[in-house]
This record gives C-alpha cells, structure tokens and sequence, in this order.
C-alpha cells in the first residue's frame, strides 16, 4: 500500500459503498494500513459527503486497538453516522464489551445514549418532556 500511496494514489478514493481506504481498514481491523493511510493525509474523522466515520466503523466491528488509535489520532468519539448512532452505540448494539468499555475509559459521554433510548419512547417521551417543561 505504501508503494501505492508514494506513486501518487488517492487515499480519499471512494468504493461503490462511498468507503475510503480508511473506513475499508477500519471495518476489517488493519491497524497498520490505517496507520500508513492517516500518515498519508487520510481523513480520520467523518466527511461532509460520508454516512459514518472510520472509528464507527472499527467499533461496529469490534476492532478495539484500531479504534482506540483512531481517537489517539483525534477521532470525534462522539461523532453520529446517518442513522444518529455514535461509536459507543455501535459497540453496543453489536455486542463488543472491549469496545465498549474503552470507549467509556475514554470518556465517551453518555448523554448519547441516555437520549437515544429516553427518545426511542418517543410519543411517552414527547409528552414528558412537555410536563416537565410546564413545570419550569
């Protein structure tokens, strides 16, 4: 790949699924392609154009070392995909404790989470909120 990359290839190139090079080596968990591609220039945090970040993806998929060089590198922990989930959520839903309790040992706020799931109750929720608004 470093060959490839100091003969002059694009590393925000765009696969059918919208994927740069970097979310590619984060979904599969390949620590050193993402560390050539973000020495490289790759953008670590999620673009205007894009549906979900590099570190969504490692943490969706489990890869907890990539992840965690991911916001070493200055990855937004906090950052939502298209569907309003964060890395914490996708680590979660999937089912990676590891994942999950680094993102939380990195300070990851809860506040995401709290919201999602006090909004999933939406219409119970709404009606809440408009008590408790009422109130003040």
């Amino acid at each position: 790949m470093q060959f490839l990359l100091e003969a002059g290839a694009d590393h925000e190139h765009r696969t059918d699924e919208m994927h740069t090079a970097l979310m590619e080596a984060s979904m599969e968990g390949h620590i050193e392609a993402a560390r050539v591609l973000l020495n490289y220039g790759a953008q670590v945090n999620m673009r205007a154009d894009s549906f979900e970040s590099p570190l969504t993806l490692a943490a969706c998929s489990g890869h907890t070392d990539l992840a965690g060089y991911l916001i070493n590198y200055g990855a937004d922990i906090e950052e939502v995909n298209d569907e309003s989930y964060t890395p914490l959520m996708e680590a979660s839903r999937e089912g990676h404790l590891e994942t999950v309790v680094m993102l939380l040992a990195l300070g990851i706020s809860l506040k995401f989470i709290l919201l999602y799931y006090f909004l999933k109750q939406a219409p119970r929720s709404i009606e809440l909120l408009r008590k408790l608004k009422k109130r003040q």
